[in-house]
């Protein structure tokens, strides 16, 4: 019933779309088109009447179960899907843009290997992905202009980290974010080992077997010449393997 009146609400009174609507509650635009258009049906044979709009309001919704297909997707077909756009990251990165598989790509390797699953199924799971990666990115953006627009120059990379842990002590102090970080701290489990903080490059050794890695060179065994390098670069110090 709530949910009908929601609907409804949003679509008389914010004037959000069929498919905005099925975004924002969750529901299936299939199911938000049926209950808008029960409810022009019902505006339509009421003829001045409440009673007939107040039935259509207080009846709950009824959901076709019975030749509903199970969802396919999987732990096997999430961590694919996973590989596969941590792999797109990768070119990217590297410049291999036209590389990079896109989800009808993704798709076909899935049914390649044997999955049973649709097409509108792994959208929807890599477009819920790709918007938890946007608020991930969003909160660096505004981290690093909370820390970096007032000063953005230091004499070295020590001066730099404390400036930044002195913003972020800053930040986690104030009223609205303390109660979240100390929840989060209580939540975490306890610290064993050292955590490395890196950017992982794929470079291709050269003719000269050297790679290039932020407009320096670093040579290399010749043997691995035309080859993809995994390379990892952490402050102060690069790894390559």
């Amino acid at each position: 019933m709530k949910d009908k009146s929601e609907i409804i609400r949003l679509r008389n009174y914010e004037g959000l779309s069929e498919r905005e609507i099925s975004r924002r509650l969750g529901f299936s635009r299939i199911t938000v088109h049926r209950i808008l258009s029960e409810y022009t049906k019902a505006l339509k044979d009421q003829e001045g009447k409440k009673s007939r709009m107040e039935e259509y309001i207080l009846t709950p919704p009824i959901y076709k179960t019975e030749n509903r297909s199970k969802r396919r997707l999987n732990e096997d077909i999430i961590r694919i899907i996973d590989h596969c756009l941590e792999e797109n990251e990768i070119k990217k990165r590297s410049g291999r843009h036209k590389q990079r598989m896109l989800k009808q790509d993704i798709h076909e390797l899935l049914v390649e290997q044997g999955h049973d699953i649709s097409y509108s199924t792994v959208c929807g799971y890599i477009s819920n992905i790709s918007s938890q990666k946007g608020h991930v990115e969003r909160t660096v953006e505004v981290l690093r202009r909370k820390d970096f627009c007032v000063k953005d120059t230091f004499d070295t990379s020590e001066q730099a980290i404390e400036h930044l842990h002195q913003t972020c002590r800053k930040l986690n102090a104030t009223e609205d974010i303390k109660p979240k970080l100390e929840k989060d701290l209580r939540s975490l489990l306890p610290y064993t080992t050292p955590m490395g903080c890196f950017v992982r490059r794929e470079l291709k050794v050269d003719k000269w077997s050297t790679i290039t890695l932020n407009t320096s060179h670093y040579s290399v065994p010749d043997t691995l010449v035309g080859r993809i390098t995994h390379n990892a670069y952490i402050v102060n110090e690069r790894r390559f393997f």
